[in-house]
């Protein structure tokens, strides 16, 4: 945009700001002004962001043509600047002041800089709305998916009992119908922080059915194995159009990715809000609850594999006559299932057997595989087992000894040496027992010796 030249050019001496003002073509302000009147009109967000950038770009280009055209009209003969290189400095004014007084016209001819910013940031925060709401519409499209073309006709056809219907499926329909409020809000309401808020209560819901996914999608694969009816429906199903070659595992799988992306979504939102909007507080309280809500369902789900771990270890573990070893309790965790060698006979070991060690949030159990089972040596409580790096003695080079003092089942002590497969395998060992003994004296006992 050609910038008007003042008529009479003042000099440097008169600190007068008019010509670095940035007149603007006629057409272009009424392009403008049509734009920012469009925009309380707009009927949706995408219409409404897409107008914020129009006018974004707008302003971006009046500033564009200001830089140029100042940049040209400097080297121009007779304009401003190029008198300025000609004329001799003032006596009256030092170099540092003038440099200053020229540093503050320029930015005086710059006032779209903010406009600009503020624009550009409006225009993302729409955009992340926008995804978020198109992503939510997209979920609601699948979940409608799995429960029209495979629940529903599953049940009706009677090709599962009621138990694995549910074991399978879960409340597939709950979940459904909170995610459709949810949306609802969300294209109606001008808050968004405030519809994730309302809902984030509900997204509880999530935690069964999310927590369990695993399980759910093994017993799927199990049943599958067995039920021949079952399976050629969803090989026709699979076929459908609508269904998209997507099967019934993936669709099961999509309420925990979804209840996962919304943190990021948010974030997104909150990154482009500034916080001064009338949305800033209420997305904020949202992101925190529904952050919460993920790290309460992955806290589930790691609690549940670690009880199906529990439940393939207890068929196989058994003591030296053979009976099962009962360690299922509601309170007990499984935090480390590690093989070391023993035994360690000085710097090498003539027979190196790979030795079960299953440590849990309150004993630790020693085992070796005999005919297909794991039969226990040693059995013993967290306050009675002392680990250290026994490579830190100085009585060995090699780096992955650890020594071990253990309870055998017969309630004597005894010390084992014991390779790990590599030294951080070693040290991440030591640091799983110290853990797991921390919490263990916290909570159960008293502090434990040392060596």
């Amino acid at each position: 945009i050609a910038r008007k030249r003042p008529s009479a050019e003042p000099s440097l001496g008169d600190h007068d700001d008019s010509h670095f003002q940035v007149p603007c073509r006629d057409d272009t302000m009424r392009q403008l002004e049509q734009l920012g009147a469009m925009l309380p009109a707009a009927a949706d967000r995408t219409t409404h962001a897409r107008l914020l950038r129009r006018l974004a770009d707008e302003l971006a280009r009046l500033r564009s043509g200001s830089s140029s055209s100042t940049a040209g009209n400097g080297a121009a003969v007779g304009s401003p600047a190029k008198r300025r290189q000609e004329s001799p400095p003032s006596a009256a004014e030092p170099p540092n002041k003038r440099q200053h007084l020229v540093a503050a016209k320029v930015e005086a001819a710059d006032p779209l800089a903010a406009p600009v910013r503020d624009l550009q940031m409006e225009g993302k925060r729409e955009k992340a709305i926008d995804e978020l709401i198109s992503t939510e519409k997209s979920y609601l499209d699948d979940i409608t998916i799995l429960i029209t073309y495979f629940v529903q006709p599953i049940r009706e056809r009677q090709l599962l009992p009621p138990d694995q219907q549910t074991q399978v499926f879960g409340a597939l329909e709950t979940v459904l119908g909170v995610n459709k409020a949810l949306y609802e809000m969300l294209v109606q309401g001008d808050n968004v922080g405030r519809a994730l808020g309302n809902c984030a209560a509900f997204l509880r819901l999530y935690s069964t059915f999310c927590s369990s996914q695993d399980q759910r999608i093994e017993t799927l694969n199990k049943i599958l194995s067995k039920n021949t009816a079952l399976k050629l429906f969803l090989e026709q199903t699979h076929k459908l159009p609508v269904v998209r070659k997507l099967d019934l595992q993936t669709y099961l799988s999509k309420p925990a990715l979804r209840l996962c992306k919304y943190p990021l979504l948010i974030r997104e939102i909150l990154k482009n809000t500034p916080p001064t909007h009338s949305d800033y507080d209420t997305l904020c309280h949202a992101e925190k609850q529904i952050t919460d809500v993920v790290a309460e369902v992955n806290e589930m789900k790691r609690k549940e594999e670690s009880h199906q771990k529990m439940l393939q270890i207890q068929r196989i573990l058994v003591d030296e006559r053979n009976r099962t070893v009962t360690i299922l309790n509601h309170k007990r965790e499984l935090v480390k299932d590690q093989i070391l060698y023993e035994p360690y006979i000085g710097w090498a070991s003539f027979s190196r057997t790979p030795v079960r060690y299953l440590l849990f949030n309150d004993i630790l159990i020693r085992a070796v595989e005999k005919g297909g089972k794991f039969v226990t040596s040693s059995l013993s409580d967290l306050d009675n087992v002392e680990c250290r790096d026994f490579s830190a003695t100085g009585k060995t080079p090699d780096k992955t000894v650890l020594e071990l003092r253990l309870c055998t089942p017969d309630g004597k002590h005894e010390q084992v040496l014991a390779l790990a497969a590599s030294e951080e395998d070693k040290l991440q060992w030591l640091r799983d027992v110290g853990s797991a003994k921390e919490v263990h004296a916290n909570t159960f006992a008293p502090p434990i010796s040392t060596f």
